[in-house]
């Protein structure tokens, strides 16, 4: 059986700083000063910050 070279799906569960501030209509600057503010949620893995979809939603929700 051949194994396959091709990498995992990404988890979604997790999202980049830019790919939040693309989802809000924000800087990635802001992103990380909501993170380092602790605004919002976020956990470092692999030494880059990932933010949580709860989180992101909740904060979506807070600006209603």
């Amino acid at each position: 059986m051949k194994q396959s070279n091709r990498r995992p799906a990404r988890d979604r569960s997790f999202l980049s700083p830019k790919e939040v501030a693309d989802e809000l209509g924000v800087t990635p600057r802001t992103v990380y000063n909501w993170i380092y503010s602790e605004e919002i949620d976020a956990t470092k893995i692999g030494g880059v910050w990932r933010i949580s979809v709860t989180s992101l939603r909740r904060r979506m929700e807070e600006e209603g």
